[in-house]
């Protein structure tokens, strides 16, 4: 369908199409030695993907390291291991949202994330000049700012590159809010909004740079995809289907937007 609207959407990679476990059983505190764990009996399955998914990291916004389950380069060496029993992994991270000091997660109290501190000028701001909120009650960096997009692609540079991941699973994936942030002087509230897919853009295709077989993999957690953000993915998801109907409905839905050849993760 979107291809008959005169969209151009890029043809997964054949990395996609294969079967992925996801950490998130581990929860929030998922440490290298659990992931490590898993890779005898993702052998015998015949998995070839792993997910380190939700809180492997300090705050959001910086995506460091978490210093009590994974300290020093433990990141990196855990990524080695599985390679070097020939699996692959992704990493799990949500982009433009941002830790400013309020609110908190299930997982943990929100402090002032270093981007934040050095760069408030990125912030979204609502009518009232407060920091706007998006999903999971965080601040937002404003994607029409090409600063922040470089700023995204020098953190897919460091996942993808630097600690050797081999694609992302973006969650979380909604939209931004309207910004009113007179700093950046936009023609329209809706600026931040119309932007957003510049981001995930970037994303994707500085991860197809790197590596031309990796996976970017996108979930709206329980709504329809965005057109934002849809036309920068390998792989979709189902979404936090409940039961086998839902996830046959979903899957022919993207297959639909996307085309028969379009790899959704169930």
């Amino acid at each position: 369908m979107l291809q008959k609207e005169g969209w151009t959407l890029p043809k997964p990679s054949s990395e996609a199409y294969n079967v992925s476990w996801c950490g998130w059983g581990y929860e929030f505190n998922v440490t290298p030695a659990q992931m490590i764990g898993t890779i005898p009996k993702l052998k015998d399955f015949g998995i070839k993907w792993a997910t380190l998914d939700d809180r492997w990291f300090d705050t959001y916004g910086d995506w460091n390291p978490r210093s009590e389950t994974f300290p020093g380069d433990s990141i990196k060496k855990m990524v080695q291991d599985f390679h070097k029993q020939g699996e692959l992994v992704q990493l799990w991270w949500l982009p433009l949202g941002v830790e400013d000091g309020q609110g908190r997660w299930e997982s943990h109290k929100y402090l002032v994330s270093k981007v934040v501190q050095e760069h408030p000028d990125w912030l979204i701001l609502d009518k009232n000049g407060k920091h706007a909120r998006m999903t999971r009650d965080l601040a937002a960096l404003d994607p029409s700012l090409p600063e922040v997009q470089a700023y995204y692609k020098s953190l897919t540079e460091k996942f993808i590159r630097d600690w050797d991941f081999d694609g992302s699973k973006l969650d979380n994936i909604y939209t931004v809010p309207a910004c009113y942030n007179p700093a950046h002087h936009h023609k329209s509230p809706q600026d931040s909004v119309n932007a957003m897919g510049e981001v995930y853009k970037t994303i994707f295709q500085t991860t197809r740079a790197i590596k031309p077989e990796s996976v970017t993999q996108a979930c709206p957690c329980g709504t329809p995809p965005s057109l934002a953000w849809l036309p920068f993915i390998d792989q979709a998801v189902t979404a936090d289907p409940v039961g086998a109907v839902q996830v046959r409905r979903r899957i022919k839905m993207y297959k639909a937007l996307l085309g028969p050849e379009a790899a959704v993760y169930g």
